[in-house]
Parts: C-alpha cells; sequence; structure tokens
C-alpha cells in the first residue's frame, strides 16, 4: 500500500491541479448541464490558483502518493456577514482526488484533516463547503464527517 503525503501547494503543481479540476469538472458537467466550460477553462484555472496562492487567506493543500499527484484541497479564512458570530469562517471551495487512482482511499479525510487543523490555527471554528447538488458521494462523504445542510444556493435562469 501507498502512502498518501500531504503539503502545501508550489506553483510547480498548478498545471497537475488544473488538469484534476478539468477532469472533475467535466464529469460534473455530465450530470448538470447548467455550467458549461470555456475552451480555455484549465488555463484559467491555473491562473486563478496562481494568484490564490499569493493570499494569506487561502492554502492549497495537494495529497501525492509516490511522487503523483492525486488530489488538491482549496481553502479559504473568509468574514461571515456582517453582524454574524462567528465573523470570520473556514471554507472549503474546492477538493478533487483522482477518480482513477486506486490508492486515493482516504486521500479526501487526510486533507481536510490539514485544512482543519490550519483554520483551528487562525481561530476559525465553523467551515462550510458547497456541494453541487446531484454529486451524491461528495455529499456523502461530507454527511458522513457530521456536516450539515446549511443553505441552499438556487439557479434561476434569466
Amino acid at each position: 500500500m501507498q502512502s498518501i503525503t500531504i503539503r502545501r501547494a508550489s506553483s510547480e503543481d498548478l498545471a497537475h491541479l488544473s488538469h484534476l479540476w478539468h477532469e472533475k469538472t467535466l464529469l460534473q458537467n455530465q450530470s448538470d448541464h447548467r455550467f458549461q466550460l470555456m475552451p480555455d477553462a484549465p488555463l484559467r484555472w491555473l491562473l486563478s490558483a496562481r494568484e490564490w496562492l499569493t493570499q494569506p487567506q487561502c492554502a492549497i493543500w495537494v495529497a501525492a502518493s509516490d511522487e503523483a499527484l492525486v488530489g488538491y484541497l482549496v481553502a479559504w479564512v473568509k468574514p461571515s456577514a456582517p453582524g454574524l458570530l462567528p465573523e470570520k469562517m473556514g471554507v472549503v471551495t474546492d477538493m478533487t482526488i483522482a477518480i482513477h487512482d486506486p490508492q486515493s482511499s482516504g486521500t479526501a479525510r487526510l486533507l481536510l484533516q490539514v485544512a482543519q487543523a490550519w483554520m483551528r490555527e487562525q481561530n476559525i471554528t465553523v467551515m462550510t463547503a458547497s456541494i453541487p447538488h446531484r454529486q451524491v458521494v461528495e455529499q456523502a462523504f461530507w454527511a458522513s464527517l457530521g456536516a450539515t445542510r446549511w443553505e441552499d444556493t438556487l439557479w434561476l435562469k434569466l
């Protein structure tokens, strides 16, 4: 059994992470066609992630198995709505695990543990994650951790 190593992402990782993001997004698009990918979507993601690496309120971790990247997680510390406690919360904006790697079992939990530790270091006591409604495996993962529904995002075509 290969071991999974979790570390902070570097700019050298971004091309591969962009590929993982694109692969996941294509699969999600098969079950929900409301979002359409731009022709240069992976490049746009890469350029955005390069900027995220410079932001102190953002952290990106990668999961590596024998030097191959098998997943990543993007987390942010963001302010809550004005007047609400806690004043800041952790937000997982993206987590992707390579679906073709049989060694990636448990990788999502490892990535999340590292992100939670980072958030606790910043006195964050709650976190959120937006999970597409039709992604039942991702929904089940978060529910297995004790996550509960908080609010719904609605889609209205204009």
